[in-house]
Parts: C-alpha cells; sequence; structure tokens
C-alpha cells in the first residue's frame, strides 16, 4: 500500500462511478442542466431532421432562462422522488449495497456513486470504507487506506482541520465520486472536505458545527 497507489484506486473509483450516473443525480445542478440539455435536443429532433434547425432550437430554448430555470426545477423535482423511490425499492429487495442493483436504476446521488466506487474498489482488492454524515451536513463518499475495524462506527471529526484517528492514517485517501474528487487526507481534508460539506450542507444558518459525525461502513457489505 502507497499513497499514490490509493490515489490512482481512487481516481479509477471515481471514473467508474461516473461512467454509470454521470448527470444522473437529482442534487447536482451541472447534472440538472446536462438532462435538461439532453431533453430539448431530443425534443428538437423531433421537429426536424435537419441539424442546423435542431441547433437553433436547442439555443433558442435555452436563451430563455425563465423556461430553462422552470424546467430544471421539475427535473428536480421528478429525479429526487424517483431516486428516492429506487432506493425504497432497492431496500426492499435487501439490494441497498448491490451496484448492479444501482446501475439498473441508473440515477443516483452520493450514496449511490459511493456504493459504486467501493464495489470496483472490491473489485481490485483494494479495501475502503463508505463513509456517511449526519442528515443536516448530507453527504456520503468513501475513504481507502484506514485499518480494520471501524465497521458500524461513528467518529467526530473537524471538517475544516486536520482529523486525528482514524482519519490520519498514512495512506488515507478521500475518493468522493458525486464531487468528482479524490485526495489524501493529510494535505488536503482541512480544504476540500470543508469544501464540499459546504456544497452538501442543509443547515439553515449555513455554517457547518465544529465537528461533523462520520458513520464508516465497511465495503466488504458492498455487492
Amino acid at each position: 500500500m502507497s499513497l499514490h497507489l490509493n490515489l490512482m484506486h481512487a481516481e479509477a473509483a471515481v471514473a467508474f462511478a461516473e461512467k454509470h450516473l454521470r448527470g444522473r443525480a437529482s442534487n447536482k445542478p451541472e447534472d440538472i442542466i446536462h438532462t435538461h440539455q439532453e431533453n430539448l435536443r431530443r425534443f428538437a429532433t423531433g421537429i426536424s431532421a435537419n441539424k442546423e434547425i435542431q441547433q437553433e432550437i436547442v439555443l433558442d430554448s435555452l436563451a430563455n432562462s425563465f423556461n430553462v430555470r422552470m424546467g430544471c426545477q421539475q427535473l428536480h423535482g421528478e429525479r429526487a422522488g424517483a431516486i428516492s423511490s429506487a432506493r425504497d425499492a432497492r431496500k426492499l429487495a435487501g439490494e441497498r449495497l448491490n451496484a448492479a442493483a444501482i446501475i439498473r436504476d441508473g440515477i443516483g446521488n452520493c450514496f449511490e456513486h459511493a456504493v459504486l466506487a467501493c464495489h470496483h474498489l472490491n473489485g481490485k482488492g483494494v479495501a475502503s470504507y463508505m463513509v456517511d454524515t449526519d442528515d443536516e451536513t448530507n453527504h456520503c463518499f468513501v475513504l481507502i487506506g484506514l485499518g480494520g475495524g471501524l465497521d458500524g462506527t461513528t467518529v467526530q471529526a473537524a471538517p475544516n482541520a486536520l482529523p486525528g484517528a482514524p482519519f490520519n492514517a498514512a495512506f488515507a485517501v478521500v475518493c468522493d465520486p458525486w464531487y468528482h474528487e479524490w485526495f489524501a487526507v493529510g494535505s488536503f481534508w482541512a480544504t476540500k472536505m470543508h469544501r464540499i460539506l459546504m456544497t452538501t450542507n442543509k443547515r439553515a444558518t449555513g455554517l457547518l458545527p465544529a465537528q461533523v459525525p462520520f458513520t464508516f461502513t465497511a465495503s466488504n457489505h458492498v455487492t
């Protein structure tokens, strides 16, 4: 095990998750606008077979900021509901941590991205943990390079300072496919994790607490 190797594994895991879920989240603005553009292109194709006319229709539609905003709001609501329903169905079927079921459903937010990353790492023989924050901080990502015995435990850590054990392992790496990010904990946690969690944070104050709870799920639960 080395830091360089763990970073390479994390990058590959991010790419694997994005291969299946790129543009398919409900809580990433870029995914919503990507889908909105796809819908416009399909609509334009149905209107005309002429490529130039299709492009004109799409550009005219995107130039109308009100219609774009309304379309994206509708997509967000529809996809958020679809992701919630898909999660409930997978949980009922005993497939909550099943990568094939998530790929089949083809939609997902940070939780689904993390499951796919863990699945990819499992296939490479790389142990990892899915890490969930609380509901208000509202995020899930993957950690590589930690020791064993953390499954099912919750550890408090500062989101804006170098954390202590168990995060401070020499080769610890964050793998966050939802945010398209991978980095060494020892070098970048205080800046990058803080930025990520400020993006996902749902607290009315807009601020993060001094300590955030992180709950670990070992990757051997992921199939």
